[in-house]
């Protein structure tokens, strides 16, 4: 992340020891069983061996079905998470004029298991499907506008800009389960890597990556989030799991009982506890920049906002905390209010706040550079 030397972040520094001329720091798990707590620092107080601390996401809004037009209403349950994960994982759309009207859901040939298990899902949606084996690949085929119309809006096409509609990750704990079981059933991986066991997650999509990332977190699981360039290929984003206790965890959630249990310690980098995902930092530099610095600020408080975590000393909603600020945003069931001043300026769908923040905000700059605010 890139931040303001002023910038406030919940954090706590940690002991380290000298050993072979290097700085052990004590483990997180260590240092908060200690009893130290982390406290509002300015960023540039920050140092390498310190623990950020941020907020995992604990709201809980369950759904008992989902309406599918041309479908009918289907149960939220584990064979609908199963499907969302396939295709989250490995599906994809097609059909004349961008129309979804065919389905395909990839596996390796020798996860048969996995195959059958989402032709059952789909029969008893009632549609038909076929299988196709060519090049070590399994490829479950169906034909529903229905169907694909549902994927699409609920999810995306393209493996780049695929995402989960906020609802689900509100969803309870058992259904988030099932949905990331599927993920990995569908396109993880679990294995040793330089001796050491690991299970891993990647994706195109940056927004789906944060929000799987997400959903881990509120299954107490700790896991990093990092990306990879690679010349020719669109960035991959990363999520991994190495720890040995949230190895374990992970096994209870996606069946695999045996992760986790190998011989040796992997000390933790990231650690889940009472709300907060603690986070090791490893290194800090200094960065020249030359351009705008945003940040939301509202009277008697203030929200920071960082790749995938937004922190906010919340204590009214709406144009009441929104009343000094320049640009403010609420949301909530699906829809955004844009606020100037405190004032309503704009109503959009939760799929647009992103943009259309930017885009007030920019014109805000703008204006003021014109001497207009």
């Amino acid at each position: 992340m890139r931040l303001t030397g002023n910038h406030r972040l919940l954090a706590l520094p940690r002991p380290a020891r000298l050993k072979s001329g290097r700085a052990r720091h004590q483990r997180i798990d260590a240092v908060l069983d200690g009893g130290a707590r982390a406290d509002w620092v300015a960023a540039e107080k920050v140092a390498p061996g310190w623990v950020m601390a941020y907020p995992i996401l604990q709201e809980k809004d369950d759904r008992a079905t989902l309406a599918i037009d041309g479908i009918g209403e289907v149960p939220v349950d584990e064979d609908l998470m199963t499907l969302f994960g396939y295709y989250l994982a490995e599906g994809a759309l097609s059909g004349k004029d961008h129309q979804p009207y065919q389905q395909f859901f990839y596996f390796h040939e020798r996860e048969t298991t996995y195959v059958t298990k989402l032709q059952r899902i789909l029969d008893g949606l009632g549609l038909k499907t076929g299988v196709r084996y060519r090049r070590n690949t399994a490829e479950v085929v169906t034909h529903s506008l229905a169907l694909g119309r549902m994927l699409e809006e609920l999810f995306g096409r393209g493996s780049d800009t695929k995402r989960l509609p906020a609802w689900v990750v509100r969803l309870p704990h058992d259904k988030q389960g099932a949905l990331v079981r599927a993920l990995w059933e569908g396109d993880g991986y679990v294995g040793r890597v330089a001796g050491y066991e690991r299970a891993t997650y990647c994706t195109s999509s940056q927004d789906l990556a944060t929000q799987v990332h997400q959903i881990l977190l509120r299954l107490g699981i700790a896991a990093s989030l990092r990306y990879r360039d690679q010349r020719g290929r669109k960035r991959n984003w990363m999520i991994a799991v190495t720890s040995h206790a949230d190895l374990r965890r992970l096994g209870e959630v996606i069946g695999r009982p045996g992760l986790g249990t190998a011989d040796g310690r992997r000390t933790a980098q990231a650690f889940v506890r009472d709300g907060f995902l603690y986070v090791g930092v490893r290194s800090v530099r200094r960065t020249p920049w030359k351009g705008h610095v945003y940040n939301l600020e509202v009277e008697g408080a203030h929200s920071f906002v960082l790749p995938g975590a937004a922190l906010h000393n919340c204590e009214v909603n709406g144009p009441g905390e929104a009343r000094v600020a320049d640009i403010g945003v609420a949301g909530g069931r699906g829809i955004g209010l844009i606020f100037k001043r405190g004032e309503v300026i704009r109503k959009v769908a939760e799929s647009e706040i992103r943009t259309a923040m930017r885009e007030e905000v920019d014109k805000f700059l703008e204006e003021r550079k014109a001497g207009a605010v």
